[in-house]
């Protein structure tokens, strides 16, 4: 449904049935311990990339655009290793958002920051800004939204709530992200795609092989 750009946070709230602060209260307070999903994984990234992980962090966030955390991390790693050897990273095939997500590489190649409503503040979050909100389509089912995409309202809405949460408990707005988002992947969640670890543990698995 169209929404007007200008309705209230109240009237927002009751025409999409969005999820109580009580109810948003009670997950944060039951999956806390995933406050710190964007400070593992860019620790790690610092680790694993120590003089490229601006480089490494932007390719995580572009190759995260519809696919799966596993195959995310393999196509950021084979797109810089194609860089780092010389090889055109824009000949991969990235999946069904492959023209984005090449879109967005070529912007990294020039020396720019990808672009997007979820992908440049994914791309901050990892470098480290935990004063980033990233809304991807699980934040969107958290919010109970009958859309795939969220129109500027849902956002400045959505970002609202988040933000009054962070202050509540005293977290950054991608602290409170994290811990929402891996709360949907857990719970509501009818896909394959199960995954809701941090990067560092798929990086990590990586450096074992």
């Amino acid at each position: 449904m169209r929404q007007k750009p200008n309705i209230s946070l109240t009237n927002w709230r009751k025409q999409n049935n969005v999820p109580s602060n009580k109810l948003l209260r009670l997950k944060v307070t039951e999956y806390i311990e995933n406050k710190n999903w964007y400070t593992n994984t860019h620790q790690a990234i610092k680790e694993h990339f120590p003089s490229d992980s601006h480089l490494f962090s932007s390719l995580l966030a572009c190759t995260s655009q519809r696919n799966s955390l596993k195959v995310n991390v393999s196509l950021a790693l084979l797109s810089y290793e194609y860089i780092k050897n010389g090889s055109d990273p824009l000949t991969i095939d990235y999946g069904i958002a492959s023209p984005s997500i090449k879109g967005n590489i070529k912007r990294v190649l020039g020396g720019s920051l990808p672009s997007g409503n979820k992908i440049k503040p994914f791309t901050l979050a990892l470098l480290g800004d935990l004063s980033q909100i990233v809304i991807d389509s699980w934040m969107v089912k958290l919010f109970n939204l009958k859309r795939t995409t969220p129109n500027k309202t849902d956002i400045k809405h959505m970002s609202t709530i988040i933000t009054m949460l962070s202050e509540e408990f005293n977290l950054k707005p991608s602290e409170i992200q994290s811990i929402l988002w891996v709360y949907a992947k857990r719970e509501l969640n009818e896909t394959n795609n199960k995954d809701y670890e941090d990067y560092s543990f798929f990086l990590n698995e990586q450096n074992k092989k």
